[in-house]
């Protein structure tokens, strides 16, 4: 499995617009009550491993002194992710699924360093940079990121204990050390739309059921209301990915259709019966 953040990617043909940032400038140091330092700053441009998003987000680090010279400093992530279209999908980088499309999502994670060193002065880690432009050369990788806040001969244990989380409107992906759950394939779920088209002669009622939004084909459930409360037999279809079914009723009122979107969200959509002659 890769390490999302940890290992060095480059950036290849993608064609995506980088994101311009101003000059770096002095990091924003805090002192907690507890002593602890807290450096906020922002990585922009980031090439996520195999090259499938490229990453803006703001990134805090807490520096706990321990004793001596021993302390942990820990991570926290918060930002957005654009997906490629056509690189792998991060839970198959071996090219067995590719991205559908280009989303932007959300994601946010981090993890902790333990550091034997020399902590740099107050003065010194307010002259950090308060942000990395990756694509200008400035990059730092994540596993040497608690490095910066000590002197040139501290160790880093590298980092540990680190997880991060993806989320597009449909999708979610974990990533810890011991893997991948889930995944972000650029697929959307699942939105039916239903109309009503026409009535036959014998007042039979045709209908047109819309995989608007998906790029899955999807089983449906639908009826037809009958009056008085009462509802015609429920039957089953299925329409296509980004397609469209035509569905017929015995007369009625409004068309009832229930799915799943795929992404375990139960939803109705209805329509009213058409009085055009078909």
């Amino acid at each position: 499995m890769r390490l999302l953040h940890l290992l060095t990617a480059a950036v290849v043909g993608t064609g995506m617009t980088l994101v311009a940032v101003p000059a770096a400038s002095a990091a924003d140091l805090v002192t907690a009550p507890n002593g602890d330092k807290v450096v906020p700053q922002k990585v922009t441009n980031r090439v996520d491993d195999n090259g499938w998003a490229r990453d803006n987000f703001n990134r805090v680090a807490t520096i706990h002194h321990v004793k001596g010279n021993n302390y942990t400093v820990t991570i926290a992530d918060s930002g957005t992710f654009t997906t490629v279209m056509g690189e792998p999908t991060p839970a198959n980088d071996d090219g067995a699924a590719t991205l559908a499309r280009s989303l932007t999502g959300n994601f946010t994670g981090g993890g902790s360093y333990t550091v034997k060193g020399n902590l740099k002065n107050d003065d010194k880690l307010r002259k950090l940079p308060s942000s990395f432009d990756d694509a200008a050369g400035k990059k730092v990788e994540t596993g040497d990121w608690a490095k910066q806040f000590f002197g040139a001969k501290a160790t880093s244990s590298g980092i540990t204990g680190w997880k991060w989380t993806y989320k597009t409107a449909d999708e979610q992906m974990d990533q810890d050390e011991s893997g991948i759950t889930g995944n972000v394939t650029g697929k959307l779920s699942s939105e039916l739309a239903a109309a009503g088209l026409c009535r036959t002669a014998n007042k039979t009622l045709r209908w047109t059921v819309t995989n608007a939004r998906g790029d899955r084909a999807r089983d449906f459930k639908y009826g037809v209301s009958l009056g008085g409360g009462k509802w015609g037999a429920v039957k089953t279809a299925t329409v296509p990915a980004a397609g469209k079914v035509t569905v017929w009723t015995p007369p009625g009122y409004t068309l009832a259709v229930h799915y799943w979107n795929g992404y375990a969200v139960y939803m109705r959509t209805y329509a009213k019966a058409s009085t055009k002659s078909c």
